[in-house]
């Protein structure tokens, strides 16, 4: 209709028409200058809709925001676009996908490559089992190869050959926005092997229990609020263009508290897993589990100092948990070790790049507007050093303490769990099952 660029004035977010399927948006609808009729624009992306001069001018003319805190709040909810996060909370899961449905700074990326190493173990044996291998056969010859051990099997291994791990684990809300498609294949491009198609496919998520797109199977990962909370203060400025140190600790605790994540609070995101994974009663937990059988969970949950203390036995858990109807047997101990190995903390960290989001930070930057050049080294990374402790928020000022300690007595002690190791210890005695799995 149009073969040039006209001028408008968005008027609605997040429209739709009646005829539309149930769950269809388009990000904006614009009324054009010329002829005052209304359009809508069907993504929000450079090619179809695009910032004016005269909007350019404004922005130039107002008062910028110098006040840090009010500006990484301003940042933190630019980030993603209305309609990708729309897409990630309403697609529709296959019955085996896997949310990694994390609190931010609870461990995410570790868990992630956890499951993702996991499911490249089984792909593997897969293609043998389909080569008419019995599974004998194959745990033998996979324990005569012996597990990755140097740095150069491990840095060249064919699970490791993605840019970053977003490429193939995809953050649900984000992924729209960084132009995938939540419904496709998950793949991995082999010099050997050719392109191979995972299964089961795998998303990044820190959405709530309210939030999620029902119908998949779920991995939340606890970890004691005050670390979380220093790890996030320590994470969030940087990652939002935010110099360390400008921000105290009691600022951005004000600021969490009053909603400036878009995850919500800690507290409220581990009672809606939890209760997600032992309520069958309730609305939202027949919705989340459509898709179990036979009085099965679809939520596994644990914590980060247990990840932290038996890496092996976590991942016979995530096994057991993540095996599909094509797996043929829980993981072998050589199984467990070579996932244990590409997870390990050295590994990870020399391979960082890997695990910092840049592949989704750059749809970010965009939409923040942070000059690419203003961040130091590309930003953050995910897998820091001197990160992953465990108790390092026992040297958080004190007035944050008293406020991380309040909020837990008011939201977790009425569940039963009056200190944090009571719900951890809650969560082993729950998690015991996989191990007969």
């Amino acid at each position: 209709m149009y073969d040039s660029w006209k001028p408008g004035t968005v008027v609605c977010l997040m429209y739709r028409e009646t005829e539309w399927p149930v769950g269809q948006t388009a990000p904006y609808q614009i009324k054009l200058d010329d002829t005052e009729s209304l359009i809508y624009a069907p993504m929000d992306r450079n090619e179809c809709i695009r910032r004016g001069p005269q909007a350019a001018e404004k922005q130039r003319d107002a008062t910028p925001v110098t006040n840090p805190l009010e500006l990484m709040k301003q940042r933190n909810t630019a980030m993603h676009s209305a309609a990708s996060v729309a897409r990630g909370r309403e697609f529709t899961p296959r019955p085996m996908d896997v949310f990694i449905v994390t609190y931010p700074k609870c461990g995410t990326t570790w868990m992630t490559q956890v499951c993702h190493q996991v499911r490249t173990t089984r792909y593997l044996k897969g293609l043998l089992r389909a080569n008419g291998k019995t599974t004998a056969e194959i745990n033998a010859a996979f324990a005569r190869a012996g597990p990755p051990t140097s740095d150069t099997q491990k840095d060249t291994a064919w699970s490791m050959r993605f840019g970053e791990i977003t490429e193939v684990v995809p953050w649900d809300i984000l992924a729209s926005d960084c132009g995938q498609d939540l419904d496709a294949a998950q793949c991995i491009n082999s010099p050997v092997l050719g392109k191979c198609s995972l299964s089961p496919r795998l998303f990044k998520s820190h959405e709530t229990v309210g939030n999620i797109a029902p119908g998949g199977k779920y991995v939340c990962v606890v970890r004691d609020p005050a670390d979380v909370f220093k790890s996030f203060f320590e994470f969030l400025p940087p990652y939002m263009g935010i110099p360390s140190g400008v921000i105290t600790p009691e600022e951005f605790c004000d600021a969490i508290f009053a909603g400036a994540s878009h995850s919500g609070d800690v507290w409220g995101h581990f009672r809606g897993w939890w209760d997600m994974g032992v309520d069958d009663d309730c609305e939202q937990s027949s919705m989340l589990f459509k898709n179990a059988s036979d009085g099965d969970r679809n939520v596994f949950i644990t914590s980060f100092e247990d990840m932290k203390n038996d890496l092996p036995t976590l991942v016979r858990r995530v096994g057991a948990f993540m095996k599909t109807e094509d797996d043929s047997g829980d993981l072998s101990e050589h199984d467990v070790t070579s996932v244990c190995e590409m997870c390990d903390f050295k590994f990870m960290r020399r391979n960082s790049e890997k695990f910092d989001d840049h592949f989704v930070r750059r749809e970010m930057w965009r939409r923040i507007q942070i000059p690419e050049h203003e961040w130091a080294g590309g930003g953050v990374g995910k897998v820091r050093e001197g990160g992953g402790g465990v108790g390092g928020g026992g040297d958080l000022p004190e007035s944050v303490r008293e406020k991380i300690d309040e909020k837990w007595a008011e939201v977790m002690k009425p569940r039963g769990f009056p200190s944090y190791q009571d719900f951890r210890a809650a969560i082993e005695a729950r998690n015991v099952r996989w191990d007969q799995k």
